[in-house]
């Protein structure tokens, strides 16, 4: 038996291999009801706060549309200029001042939609402490005190 030096070399730093299959498997456990019965929980919170939500909708509604209005825009830039020395200012002007204006408001409504967001968040977070600290604070001492976790 003819056997090179780096084979043996390789066959001893070999690891054994593992069963990845087993490993990997995703859990066969369903969670749709845990996933779901956990959206309720979150937006029963969310839902107390009715009006940041629907600015929230309305300020990103503004933003796409304004975002997208904006390459029709540029459109109607590009036919301002028919050829070398044919350009219509006057027209090209005036959608200049739109795009400039659509950028703002498109970026002004984006900024607004995030300052909701935050806001919600920080409201919804703040208050599912509070309930988790009232709710600790009401079980006995003897509980804690039995449970690790």
């Amino acid at each position: 038996m003819n056997v090179k030096k780096t084979d043996r070399i390789n066959a001893k730093n070999r690891k054994p291999q593992t069963d990845r299959t087993s490993q990997n498997a995703p859990s066969k456990k369903p969670r749709l009801k845990a996933d779901r019965g956990t959206l309720k929980k979150v937006l029963r919170y969310v839902g107390k706060y009715p009006v940041s939500l629907i600015c929230t909708l309305l300020f990103s509604l503004v933003s796409v549309v304004f975002t997208l209005y904006i390459p029709i825009l540029v459109g109607d830039a590009i036919d301002c200029i028919v050829g070398a020395g044919a350009v219509d200012f006057t027209a090209l002007k005036g959608i200049c001042i739109k795009i400039g204006a659509s950028l703002v408001a498109a970026s002004v409504a984006q900024w607004l939609t995030g300052v909701l967001n935050n806001r919600i968040t920080f409201r919804v977070v703040q208050q599912v402490r509070e309930d988790a600290f009232s709710k600790i604070s009401r079980l006995p001492l003897k509980y804690i005190d039995t449970h690790a976790h």
